[in-house]
C-alpha cells in the first residue's frame, strides 16, 4: 500500500479518505465481505492503488463498491 491516504468517491458523490494502515484493513475486509456483490471489485481496485499511476488519483466507486466500503469502513470504526 502507498504511504500516505488513498481517496474514494463513492457513489453519492462523497469523498472519502482513509490513511494507508485503514486502506489495508478494508482490503482484508473486503475478502470476509466476498459473498457480498462488488467486495472483489473493491479488493481489487484496492490492490492496483499500489501502481504508480493510481497514487494520489480519487478512485471512483460504483454503487455496491460503494456499500461494501461504507460497511468496510463501519467496522473499522468498531
Amino acid at each position: 500500500m502507498p504511504d500516505g491516504s488513498v481517496r474514494f468517491v463513492l457513489d453519492d458523490g462523497e469523498m472519502l479518505t482513509l490513511a494507508a494502515g485503514d486502506v489495508a484493513r478494508v482490503y482484508e475486509l473486503c475478502w470476509k465481505l466476498a459473498p457480498k456483490g462488488g467486495a472483489i471489485e473493491l479488493a481489487a481496485l484496492i490492490r492496483g492503488v499500489t501502481r504508480a499511476d493510481m497514487v494520489g488519483a480519487p478512485i471512483d466507486l460504483d454503487m455496491r463498491q460503494s456499500a461494501v466500503m461504507r460497511e468496510a469502513v463501519a467496522s473499522l470504526q468498531v
